[in-house]
């Protein structure tokens, strides 16, 4: 791997992705064999990423609630949405405020 602005989730293919918060759906796209991913836009100038998708249930302008399902997990090598990089099933996940890539895991909830 490397490093970027996200975490990486491991999780089955196939898994669906559900909207963190109420939402409007910024951007989809669907690549094919290539890196396809989808972009929430939420109150206070954030916007969630979710990246590696085998497809999407949203449309740009769409508005969601939380909760709702917007697509599904992807990343296996040679499948639908997972990208030239990808190393196994997860979902890329990545934060916005005001435009700029932030650390995820200060807006998760800790488990203990």
């Amino acid at each position: 791997g490397f490093a970027h602005h996200a975490i990486d989730i491991p999780t089955p293919q196939g898994s669906p992705i559900l909207a963190p918060d109420a939402g409007t759906v910024l951007k989809v796209s669907l690549n094919g064999l290539g890196y396809s991913f989808v972009v929430l836009e939420h109150e206070n100038g954030l916007q969630t990423v979710f990246g590696h998708i085998t497809d999407a249930t949203v449309n740009a302008g769409d508005s969601v609630s939380r909760g709702q399902i917007i697509g599904h997990t992807g990343g296996q090598p040679g499948t639908i949405g997972s990208g030239p990089l990808t190393t196994g099933p997860h979902l890329h996940f990545a934060i916005r405020k005001d435009g700029v890539l932030v650390d995820p895991m200060l807006f998760l909830p800790t488990v203990r």
